[in-house]
């Protein structure tokens, strides 16, 4: 497994990098983490390159400003993960 910071501009999202293949992002629930797919990541590591994070403002990640966080910008975040560690295409 592979960890780190992506700067996604004004945040460094947490991720977690496992596997070869196509890439397939995991996204975890409103309160979750990367942590809450780590056992499915090394599972899925022998079909697929596995990107699984910590979503902005959570745990290891930076960015929130107490503001609500809009489907926007969890979509951008997503987009930012893809192009930078997935190759620009992924499933989720």
């Amino acid at each position: 497994m592979r960890a780190g910071l992506f700067d996604v501009g004004d945040a460094e999202l947490y991720y977690e990098l496992r596997g070869s293949g196509p890439a397939l992002l995991l996204i975890s629930g409103a309160g979750g983490d990367a942590g809450c797919y780590s056992a499915m990541a090394e599972e899925l590591r022998d079909a697929f390159t596995v990107i699984n994070d910590d979503r902005r403002g959570k745990s290891r990640s930076t960015g929130r400003d107490g503001t609500p966080m809009t489907r926007e910008q969890q979509a951008s975040d997503a987009r930012a993960l893809i192009d930078g560690l997935g190759g620009g295409r992924a499933l989720s």
